[in-house]
């Protein structure tokens, strides 16, 4: 260990994994470590959720694909409102398509074939 990260310039937040490896750089080189700002810690840890959801979803297998990888992700808004409490105002969902809404009252035109162009 100590090998895998190669010198560079990087932003991702210091996990358990993370902070092992950057303990165990050989002699000769170093990191910095930065607090996590106020002002764009949100993008910071979005980025790195980002990444362990794609993990999570690329480790569901194949045969149940995707709708178990839906379920998870449909999961996920509820456990940020339990975590973030009133803060987070609407539940978001996975969005599946777009349907033309008839209006009580009104004519639905899309079904009539004269409104149909080919």
């Amino acid at each position: 260990m100590g090998q895998r990260l190669a010198d560079g310039l990087y932003e991702q937040v210091v996990t358990g994994a993370l902070a092992v490896e950057l303990a165990l750089l050989q002699p000769g080189r170093q990191s910095t470590v930065e607090p996590l700002g106020t002002a764009d810690s949100h993008s910071a840890l979005a980025r790195h959720l980002a990444i362990e959801v794609e993990r999570a979803l690329a480790a569901v297998p194949h045969a149940d694909r995707p709708s178990t990888q839906v379920a998870i992700v449909n999961g996920l808004p509820d456990e940020l409102h339990r975590l973030a409490g009133p803060r987070l105002r609407k539940k978001t969902l996975l969005h599946r398509g777009i349907a033309r809404t008839v209006e009580p009252g009104s004519r639905n035109l899309g079904m009539q074939q004269s409104s149909v162009r080919h």
